[in-house]
């Protein structure tokens, strides 16, 4: 038997799918972003993303964020079922949770977009740095 919750699942593509609608239609035509937006802009947003979806789903500091919906080591295994289970699942996968931030620091930049870029800057750094520190720690082994 298949325990994966999916009516759960459709919860919540159904609220991002909403949400996505409603800040497209009603953002777009206050500001340009998508194919008017500056290569450097969705740079700095897609490394921020990154950054974000990592540490929530596997930084120590974030367990008490994850903790509510998982279980185990690091609060990594998702517990419960239906919507608990759903959301746990959603905040370890970092390729599932990064189209959520992605869909926040976007309309957090066109509605601030002065604090946003200097959050993803800040976001972006240590993405590099991390991207550093792994490919030294690499180079020692």
């Amino acid at each position: 038997m298949d325990s994966r919750p999916h009516r759960a699942y459709s919860v919540l593509t159904s609220f991002y799918l909403t949400s996505l609608t409603l800040f497209a239609s009603r953002r777009l035509s206050r500001r340009r972003i998508g194919t008017h937006t500056p290569w450097n802009d969705l740079l700095l947003l897609g490394v921020a993303t990154q950054q974000v979806a990592r540490t929530l789903t596997t930084d120590r500091v974030t367990e008490v964020i994850r903790s509510p919906v998982t279980e185990g080591e690091g609060q990594r295994t998702p517990t419960g079922t239906g919507i608990q289970r759903a959301l746990g699942e959603l905040l370890t996968c970092k390729y599932c949770v990064a189209p959520w931030i992605a869909l926040g620091l976007t309309a957090a930049f066109v509605r601030f977009p002065a604090p946003t870029r200097i959050a993803c800057e800040v976001l972006s750094v240590a993405s590099i740095s991390d991207a550093l520190n792994r490919a030294y720690a690499r180079l020692q082994a």
